[in-house]
């Protein structure tokens, strides 16, 4: 639409869509974002589900990927490799599958055996994860499904209670930390990608 307003015609439209799409392997962290690399693979493989999800969750495909590198450490924490478990859900009462029990860190010099909920894949998890948000009311009652970006929709889920992760003052800094994740990685093109297919 931006592009429409400034009459840009459909060479020009074309030449600024490619140079969209080579800005997402430039990262500030100096990382390799292309699809070679370890971490280009990380984010290639999750974004397309994660995009799905956007559709029928609402849950921006920045949210589910940055929690994702956040909580896994791209794929590769104890609790991932033993459980397809990408972003730390704990089996509470409500968990009908299988479980695994791995030391976690709570608050800032805090740590406790925990269990943790186990999936046969990777999309699962995915999956769970968004359903997980959507059946909490809590969720929706601070906001999540109302944020209009990637910064309202992670202070939102903070203020839910998503992590509990503290400061050596007690402030939280959860949102902020997967802010700076999401920003790091170029994260917000993917919810950039959602949206455009969804006009």
């Amino acid at each position: 639409e931006v592009l429409k307003e400034l009459n840009f015609n459909k060479n020009q439209q074309l030449q600024v869509h490619k140079e969209l799409n080579e800005l997402k392997y430039i990262s500030i962290s100096g990382i390799d974002l292309s699809k070679n690399s370890k971490y280009g693979k990380f984010i290639d493989n999750l974004s397309k589900q994660a995009i799905l999800n956007y559709r029928e969750y609402v849950i921006l495909p920045s949210i589910t990927v940055g929690q994702a590198i956040l909580e896994s450490g791209w794929g590769e924490s104890q609790l991932t490799q033993k459980s397809n478990n990408l972003f730390g859900i704990k089996a509470d009462n409500r968990w009908n599958g299988k479980s695994v029990n791995i030391q976690t860190g709570e608050n800032y010099n805090e740590t406790v055996v925990a269990s943790f909920r186990a999936y046969s894949s990777i999309e699962d998890s995915i999956k769970d994860h968004c359903e997980f948000l959507n059946i909490n009311s809590r969720y929706t009652e601070n906001g999540v499904f109302e944020s209009k970006d990637y910064k309202e929709q992670e202070q939102a889920l903070e203020d839910a209670g998503y992590s509990t992760k503290e400061n050596e003052k007690g402030e939280k800094i959860y949102a902020d930390i997967l802010i700076d994740v999401i920003k790091k990685y170029n994260l917000q093109l993917l919810d950039h990608k959602a949206q455009l297919n969804d006009n």
